[in-house]
């Protein structure tokens, strides 16, 4: 509330329980909305990761569609992080979103409807983590026994046919090594500082470990990549600067 200058100590605000019903209502209108969207939509692209907080581990599920356009099924706190857990809470949400869009349309609805958001997934995009790589392989799996069970005529299709239909294209994220490489050369810049060639000025190091390399490279960052520190706001006064210096 700060950062939109909402003085939150007085009485404006919504009180507990109107929050809660409006957050209840906006769930139930993204499951179904999800339920039309990823049902329609083919070649869809779904994006997993899983995190921690407090010790406990959170699985984020989303997909894309052919214009990149994201979608977020779910945002879900999981018993621990391995593969087959993912595995499970995604087909929960897929579950849930069903049954969300069963409550809330009067249309008449294919009952499979998990069964054709599953079949539009045709990627998944995840880090490196071994558990990651796992997962995709349970997915790639189970879709393809559920679109064997399911699918209509699918025992007519040619065996090359059923493959091609069953396959699942995995994308790693590159940032991940791109930080890991970043942490590298921030051991690399240290050990440079602390036994610089003859006759260079020894560099400083800053208190929290950092080469000064990277600290300059992040204080750049973050004042003049938009979005990179919308809490100090830096941006926008380092863009007011080069435009009087441009115009003078």
């Amino acid at each position: 509330m700060k950062l939109c200058y909402v003085d939150c100590r007085n009485n404006i605000s919504q009180k507990k329980d109107y929050v809660s019903t409006i957050s209840s209502t906006r769930l139930f209108v993204s499951q179904a909305h999800a339920a039309i969207v990823c049902s329609e939509q083919e070649n869809q692209t779904l994006y997993t990761d899983e995190t921690k907080k407090n010790g406990q581990p959170y699985g984020v599920f989303v997909t894309t569609n052919e214009d990149k356009k994201p979608f977020l099924l779910r945002l879900r706190q999981m018993s621990d992080k391995a593969a087959q857990t993912q595995l499970d809470v995604l087909k929960q949400i897929l579950g849930e979103i069903e049954l969300r869009y069963y409550q809330v349309t009067t249309n008449d609805v294919n009952n499979l409807l998990s069964i054709k958001m599953l079949q539009n997934i045709k990627c998944t995009t995840s880090d490196r983590a071994a558990t990651q790589v796992s997962f995709n392989q349970l997915i790639e799996s189970y879709r393809s026994s559920m679109l064997q069970e399911h699918l209509e005529n699918d025992h007519l299709l040619q065996e090359p046919d059923q493959m091609l239909l069953s396959k699942m294209y995995n994308f790693i994220c590159g940032l991940h090594l791109l930080v890991n490489i970043a942490e590298l050369m921030n051991s690399v810049f240290n050990n440079f500082h602390k036994d610089p060639p003859e006759g260079i000025e020894h560099p400083e190091i800053s208190l929290k470990g950092e080469s000064s390399v990277l600290n300059a490279v992040r204080i750049e960052s973050k004042a003049l990549a938009s979005g990179a520190d919308e809490k100090k706001r830096c941006i926008s006064g380092i863009q007011n600067i080069l435009t009087t210096s441009t115009n003078q």
